[in-house]
């Protein structure tokens, strides 16, 4: 309970309760304001700069919320807190500038986490709201290093809103890409719009497309940031697709950090909807929050006069992997295809299913017919095509079995099938 993570977090909220009941008896509420001080003078000697991102944010953004909460209740030692509230400061405000893209995503391009730094940030800019009545704080260099923490997330805050806004499923809910949970996303704005709705998020390495009743999700970057890729999956070309409000086709989630084999079958290539050599994984995943050689992204691109979305990369193995898709009103053509093999097994393409999608007998060879609630779609394709139990985690600890197919192709290093839907 005293490790920097949870105690960042149990911090912060000692502070924003108090701050809710400011008539709380006084002999309670100085107990408390006792005990946040102890535990803010134990994270100052204990910040995580070994791990770096989002712990380190939540460290800073914790020392300093709680800085300025014993500030703002004119307790003893103003100068040594004034001090450590000013590190913090300035320490955050560059974290802030390194861990958000210009797109507004967090590095570590997890919608999960993405919404933890949000919420931390909010959390700070009403702290420095509340500061700003203070008049031990006013005119001193911890203003201008508040003053300048405030306009860094005045300005940032906005786009990672919006970017967290593209990543919510119709349902409300966030994709699920590297180590997510099903959380509460962001409402989207101009849900109603009829025209196709594409956006390359390139420097997070997002691409979504909003269209009539489908919303189409896919993660096309490297582990990030190469620093610490701990949150990262094997998840290179994977999407995540809705149709009519319904997740139909989705990403295996986030299962576990303390069960080593939940663990390594979240993050495994296998579990996400890619082209991959069987069994074979694109970057080294070992323990629980490393990697070791990478994969490496090569091409990246979206032609919108024919909505085309073209990504291709380096494997560990140094083969190429490229995937096409094209768009159109009510159905998405997918074309894969292997170069410069260098390990054996079979090529294949991989489509993980939601719990309520079920597969319906059909007399055409080459096309599946699935429905999923509200949702009626088909898989057509030439290559072969069967069907694997797979597990699906919407939480911590939740496993949920349900189905994924699986294309393949024994001769060449060519899959290609198409996703249509009615609407």
């Amino acid at each position: 309970s005293w490790e920097p993570y949870p105690l960042s977090k149990r911090i912060v909220n000692w502070c924003v309760w108090l701050n809710q009941y400011p008539d709380l008896v006084g002999p309670i509420q100085d107990c408390i304001i006792a005990s946040i001080q102890t535990q803010s003078r134990r994270l100052n000697t204990n910040i995580e700069y070994h791990n770096q991102a989002n712990h380190l944010f939540e460290n800073l953004a914790a020392l300093l919320i709680s800085s300025l909460f014993i500030l703002g209740k004119n307790t003893n030692k103003p100068q040594t807190i004034g001090k450590q509230a000013k590190l913090a400061a300035q320490q955050l405000t560059e974290q802030i500038n390194e861990q958000f893209f210009a797109d507004g995503g967090h590095y570590e391009r997890s919608p999960m986490y993405h919404k933890e730094m949000l919420e931390a940030l909010e959390k700070v800019l009403e702290s420095l709201k509340q500061a700003q009545k203070n008049e031990f704080i006013k005119d001193t260099s911890l203003d201008i290093a508040l003053k300048e923490l405030e306009d860094t997330i005045t300005e940032k805050l906005p786009l990672a809103e919006d970017w967290l806004a593209n990543l919510t499923h119709p349902d409300g809910f966030i994709a699920l890409f590297n180590d997510s949970t099903l959380k509460k996303g962001m409402a989207i704005k101009n849900s109603h719009e009829q025209k196709p709705l594409n956006y390359l998020l390139k420097d997070s390495g997002f691409f979504v497309r909003r269209h009539k009743n489908t919303f189409f999700v896919l993660s096309c970057k490297e582990p990030s940031p190469d620093y610490q890729p701990g949150h990262s999956h094997c998840d290179i070309g994977s999407f995540e697709l809705s149709v009519n409000g319904q997740r139909c086709i989705v990403d295996t989630g986030c299962g576990s950090y303390q069960n080593s084999q939940i663990r390594h079958h979240c993050r495994s290539t296998g579990s996400h909807n890619v082209a991959l050599i069987e069994n074979s994984e694109q970057s080294e995943i070992w323990g629980s929050f490393r990697i070791g050689k990478r994969a490496k992204i090569e091409t990246l691109h979206f032609d919108s006069d024919k909505s085309l979305l073209v990504i291709e990369f380096k494997d560990q193995f140094l083969q190429s992997i490229r995937r096409e898709i094209i768009f159109s009103s009510n159905r998405i053509k997918v074309r894969d295809r292997l170069f410069d093999r260098r390990i054996t097994g079979t090529f294949c393409s991989l489509l993980h299913l939601h719990p309520d999608c079920m597969i319906l007998p059909s007399t055409e060879i080459g096309n599946t017919h699935l429905t999923c609630n509200k949702a009626e779609f088909f898989i057509t394709t030439s290559n072969k095509i069967r069907s694997a139990i797979h597990s699906w985690y919407p939480d911590f600890n939740r496993e949920i079995r349900s189905e994924k197919l699986i294309l393949s192709n024994h001769e060449t290093e060519a899959i290609d099938y198409v996703i249509s839907w009615k609407t």
